[in-house]
């Protein structure tokens, strides 16, 4: 489950990035002429950056967690294993 966690996380990361570097490409070679759509295009990618961003921090968060349910689950247990 953990692992599967961390696999989506970083697949949707990548999108992401992908996503945003395709528009900024777009955008950087005048595919599209209209000054108003260039500007969306711009505000997409800043987005598709920002969700990139957003799921970097709760993949670092479901680690951190993670290593604090095996330190917790190590101090309760007797045997300390």
């Amino acid at each position: 489950m953990f692992l599967s966690k961390i696999f989506v996380y970083v697949l949707y990361i990548l999108a992401c990035t992908a996503l945003g570097i395709v528009l900024l490409y777009a955008r950087m070679i005048d595919a599209i002429p209209d000054t108003g759509t260039q500007a969306a295009l711009l505000v997409f990618a800043l987005l598709c950056f920002a969700l990139a961003a957003k799921n970097i921090w709760l993949l670092v968060m479901v680690i951190l967690r993670h290593g604090r349910f095996e330190q917790s689950a190590k101090k309760d247990h007797p045997d300390g294993k």
